[in-house]
C-alpha cells in the first residue's frame, strides 16, 4: 500500500468470503522554504530582498508534508535577527488571520495530510535609519516546522539593507575674512569621514569634521571637503 490507513483483504472461496484487515502505517515529513518581499516598494517574492531602513517586509513560509502519514500538531517559529520588528497583528495561514506568537513561542497550525501545503505570512518592519551604516547590511531570517514525532526543519531567508549617504554639504558656503585670519569649515552628510583641500591655504587640507586654514594674500579661496564619492566646495 503506498498510504497509510486501515485497509481490507478479502478472500473467497466458492459462495464464502472473509475478510483481513490490515493496519497500514506511515510516517510523516516537513519541508519548509522561506521567501520575502518587500511591501514598501512592491517587489516579488525573492529568497533575498532589497530594502531601505523603515521599510515593510513580508516573510512567506511554504510548509508541505512529504511523507506519507498526516503531521499532526505542526508548529510553526520565526526567529527574527536584531532590526527587524515583528509588526502585531499581520499573520495568516493560507491567508486567514491567526493570533501572533510566530516569532516568539511559535503558532499551531495543525494537522498537515500527506502533500499538503500551508503558507504562512506575517510582516517586519525594518530598523530605521540610525541603526545602520553607510551601505549594505544583510539580515539573516530563519523560519523553523515541527511537528509530533517529526524531526524539525528550517529554511532562511535574507533582507540586504541599503543605506545611502546623505548629501554632503560644506559650510559656510560664502565667508569673508581677513589675511592670515582663521577660515573654518565644517561638513554635514556624505559617509562620516572627511577630507579637506584648501590650495595656497596654511595647511593645505586635512580630516575631520571641522578644518580651518589662513590665507598669506587676497582673492577668492576654495576649500573643498571630499567624503566617499561625494565632494562640495565652500
Amino acid at each position: 500500500y503506498g498510504s497509510a490507513g486501515t485497509r481490507y483483504i478479502t478472500v473467497t472461496s466458492g459462495s464464502q468470503t472473509d475478510v483481513c484487515t490490515v493496519q497500514v502505517q506511515g510516517n510523516a515529513a516537513l519541508s519548509i522554504t522561506k521567501d520575502a518581499k518587500n511591501i514598501t516598494t512592491g517587489s516579488g517574492e525573492a529568497n533575498t530582498v532589497s530594502a531601505a531602513p523603515n521599510d515593510t517586509i513580508e516573510f512567506v513560509l511554504r510548509v508541505t508534508n512529504t511523507g506519507n502519514a498526516n503531521a499532526t500538531g505542526t508548529i510553526v517559529s520565526d526567529t527574527l535577527p536584531p532590526r527587524l520588528t515583528y509588526i502585531a497583528n499581520t499573520t495568516t495561514v493560507d491567508g486567514n488571520g491567526v493570533s501572533d506568537g510566530v516569532t516568539s513561542v511559535g503558532i499551531n497550525i495543525g494537522t498537515l495530510t500527506p502533500n499538503q501545503t500551508k503558507v504562512i505570512r506575517f510582516r517586519v518592519h525594518v530598523a530605521d535609519d540610525s541603526q545602520f551604516p553607510i551601505g549594505t547590511t544583510s539580515l539573516t531570517n530563519t523560519g523553523y516546522a515541527r511537528a509530533d514525532g517529526v524531526n524539525q526543519v528550517s529554511d532562511t531567508a535574507f533582507v540586504s539593507v541599503v543605506k545611502n549617504p546623505q548629501t554632503l554639504v560644506c559650510d559656510p558656503v560664502n565667508q569673508t575674512v581677513q589675511i592670515n585670519q582663521d577660515a573654518n569649515a565644517s561638513a554635514t552628510g556624505g559617509t562620516g569621514s572627511y577630507s579637506w583641500s584648501a590650495p595656497n591655504g596654511n595647511p593645505s587640507g586635512g580630516t575631520g569634521v571641522n578644518f580651518t586654514t589662513k590665507y598669506g594674500n587676497a582673492g577668492t579661496r576654495y576649500i573643498t571637503v571630499t567624503s566617499g564619492s561625494q565632494t562640495d566646495v565652500c
